[in-house]
């Protein structure tokens, strides 16, 4: 990741030495001490957005299926490393689609192999299982969960699912409980088609965006993700996206050199990122985020 101006924020050179000058406004001092991402605005911009990402096994949704989606809400207001996240993964017991899509994702696809085959068990049982998958620094939460979810018969997976996010909408978003509710760790991250959208819905809520009309950013968002988001059952019953959609792309546009708009490489690199696409839909909805902050302070 390349480094920027903490003054002005233009992108600096590092030195053999380990220092930097900055061609915009003079600033000299470490490489390492510059900044990754623009600085918040004083004033929280007017139109908080939802990056949404998803990876699937191929370009078709009429043949091909969604394997992932996630989501990041960037109100303006949190740095990039702490604003709300959602994570899904399909539990399926059959895919299919390309070749190079399978490829790119098979090590999503061998989640998806491993995804819990067990029958229903004791609430007991099936928290202290969910449990086992928390990051080390959670595994307290287990009494507070036991407590809230009270007397249901769930496969130990979808607790998180129907129970914590869609009604534990009392809870507060911030959290560490809902947070663990909409991205959930390690193979408590399935869910059913057909619960993406009362989850995804659930989640808009609590930080008070309305999932019947969200303002959606991706790259090629349009014409790619929402085509398959689409086919996903019931989804389009409790989420409605806003026609015009926020893409980096056009940010990242030099008309006098480009004779097509930047992939996304591409626009990683004008931002300052090292080009790559990670092929997991909460790092590119991450990197989608970082894009368009780095975009927008040029048009200011």
């Amino acid at each position: 990741m390349k480094k920027f101006c903490p003054v002005c924020e233009e992108m600096l050179m590092p030195t053999a030495n380990g220092q930097a000058v900055c061609k915009g406004c003079g600033w000299a001092g470490g490489y390492g001490c510059g900044i990754t991402e623009p600085k918040l605005p004083e004033t929280p911009y007017k139109l908080p957005y939802v990056s949404i990402d998803i990876e699937t096994t191929g370009l078709d949704p009429e043949t091909c299926q969604t394997l992932e989606v996630g989501a990041v809400i960037d109100d303006w207001k949190s740095p990039i490393d702490q604003l709300p996240r959602f994570r899904r993964v399909f539990a399926y017991e059959t895919v299919c689609g390309s070749p190079m899509a399978m490829s790119i994702n098979a090590t999503l696809l061998k989640l998806i192999a491993n995804a819990p085959k067990e029958p229903k068990m004791g609430t007991d049982d099936a928290i202290a299982k969910w449990v086992e998958q928390f990051p080390q620094e959670s595994k307290h939460l287990a009494g507070a969960i036991r407590q809230f979810v009270g007397d249901f018969n769930e496969v130990w997976w979808s607790l998180p699912l129907r129970i914590l996010l869609v009604e534990g909408m009392s809870r507060r978003p911030d959290s560490e409980i809902f947070r663990l509710a909409a991205n959930p760790p390690g193979i408590s991250c399935f869910c059913e088609p057909a619960d993406l959208g009362p989850l995804f819905r659930s989640w808009l809520t609590a930080y008070g965006m309305d999932p019947k009309s969200v303002q959606a950013a991706g790259k090629n968002f349009a014409s790619f993700d929402a085509r398959f988001l689409e086919k996903i059952p019931d989804f389009s019953k409790y989420i409605k996206f806003r026609h015009r959609i926020i893409d980096p792309a056009i940010l990242f546009w030099n008309p006098a050199e480009d004779e097509r708009l930047p992939d996304s490489k591409t626009c990683s690199e004008r931002a300052g990122g090292d080009g790559k696409v990670a092929h997991t839909a909460i790092d590119d909805a991450l990197e989608v985020v970082r894009m368009i902050r780095m975009g927008v302070k040029k048009l200011l």
